[in-house]
């Protein structure tokens, strides 16, 4: 079973394949509408956790997808607290503003270089002012 949405994620979350059961497919409707999963997604996910185990030890395998499931929800949820806060402490920096305005530099892009880069470094102002002005006004 390959697990790439966070939908997914927090329906194994619950217990694995064993607890999707336990909870009842009315359960499981329900958490895949609040995360917007399309019929055919949710319909074939079902299916695919109900398939006959093919392991020695399934429940030592729920409860392992279960951790690991969990473990990346909270990772998931820590990253985007910080970046949340990071974009918080940014938002006054002149440097970080004017990369937001690059195309194709978005704000992980745009914290880590703002936070990196030293425009004293420059030789003349004007040419660090130059660089890291908005794209939006360049010729």
């Amino acid at each position: 079973m390959q697990l790439s949405s966070a939908w997914q994620l927090a329906a194994i979350a619950d217990g694995g394949a064993t607890g999707l059961a336990a909870a009842g497919r009315r359960h499981y409707c329900t958490l895949c509408a609040r995360h917007g999963v399309s019929a055919r997604a949710r319909d074939a996910f079902w299916k695919l956790s109900h398939a006959p185990p093919t392991s020695f030890h399934p429940d030592a395998k729920d409860m392992l997808a279960s951790s690991l499931a969990r473990e990346i929800l909270a990772a998931d949820s820590e990253r985007a607290e910080f970046s949340a806060e990071l974009g918080r402490l940014l938002q006054d920096d002149k440097t970080y503003r004017c990369l937001l305005t690059i195309p194709g530099i978005g704000p992980k892009s745009a914290s880590a270089l703002a936070t990196s880069i030293a425009t004293s470094l420059f030789p003349k102002r004007q040419q660090a002012r130059r660089i890291l002005r908005p794209y939006s006004r360049r010729p």
